[in-house]
């Protein structure tokens, strides 16, 4: 039994002619006379009552009827919503940020694709090492990294492409009432002085290497250590009870207006945001039109 066979039975019930049935598929009459001749056989039971010009069900080919056509409804319902399914699925993206910083420009972005394109989003917060390995394994379709130019990414896998689209250059914060405040530089000297804080919601050791590489500072000489809570940062920081680093530019936070922002005393610190997403990703196209919305900024 087949689904061709299940057709040409449908058919020759609601028309009520095997030829009828036979016109409209491109086929001999023969043809459909034998499809339901050997569905019959198939079934054990006999379907019509064949009389001169003419065919009508027999009781259980009434009942037949009355199944097969509730399956294929049902079947062309499914089909239906599968392919809706399907193309909700290749209609939305998923994107990938580690911190505050890069998130800022996530918000904006996806409020500016939203504006051009009919896509949705799923937005994920992750450390910089797992974005890296969830956009490999097809389970973020785009992630959002800060890169330190003394700590590039070494992504050995050919797959990934990445595209820069935004630098600055790291600062650190300090409290307002700090008097190194009111200089217009963090001088390398007062690093020693107080508990550094960066900030990753997992475990994670890319954005402490890439500081300490900006600083070139001895790990061993300094109070380093990781939170995963931004509020908190910013409420030791704002309090004088720590140091932190931020990335100039992308700087919309909390207790923000008690905190200076200062370049770092002769170390220009470099960093950007990069894209990385998979050339062959089955969303390719509509990453393309993602990117296509970021580079037609209103």
């Amino acid at each position: 039994m087949n689904f061709q066979q299940l057709n040409y039975f449908q058919e020759s019930v609601e028309r009520k002619s095997f030829q009828k049935v036979a016109d409209n598929n491109f086929v001999s009459q023969r043809a459909v006379s034998i499809s339901i001749a050997k569905l019959e056989e198939e079934i054990g039971f006999q379907l019509f009552v064949r009389e001169k010009n003419r065919i009508h069900l027999t009781p259980v080919g009434q009942r037949f009827y009355n199944y097969v056509k509730d399956m294929i409804n049902n079947l062309d319902t499914t089909i239906h919503l599968l392919q809706g399914e399907d193309k909700a699925l290749y209609q939305s993206l998923n994107i990938g940020y580690h911190s505050p910083f890069e998130g800022l420009l996530v918000t904006q972005h996806i409020i500016q694709t939203k504006e051009q394109l009919d896509v949705q989003f799923s937005i994920h917060e992750q450390a910089i090492e797992n974005l890296i390995s969830d956009v490999k394994f097809g389970l973020i379709d785009i992630a959002y990294l800060i890169v330190y130019q003394n700590n590039p990414l070494k992504l050995d896998d050919k797959r990934f492409k990445l595209k820069t689209i935004y630098s600055d250059n790291i600062l650190m914060g300090i409290s307002k009432k700090n008097p190194i405040a009111q200089g217009k530089s963090f001088p390398l000297a007062a690093f020693k002085d107080y508990p550094i804080l960066f900030y990753t919601p997992e475990d994670s050791t890319y954005i402490q290497e890439g500081f300490l590489r900006s600083i070139e500072i001895p790990f061993n000489q300094l109070q380093i250590r990781r939170e995963q809570s931004f509020q908190h940062i910013q409420v030791l920081v704002a309090t004088g009870q720590a140091i932190a680093h931020y990335c100039g530019g992308l700087i919309d936070l909390p207790l923000q207006n008690e905190i200076s922002y200062l370049p770092i005393e002769n170390r220009p610190s470099p960093y950007s945001v990069q894209l990385i997403y998979l050339k062959n990703s089955p969303k390719i196209d509509l990453i393309k039109k993602y990117l296509r919305t970021l580079r037609n900024k209103k």
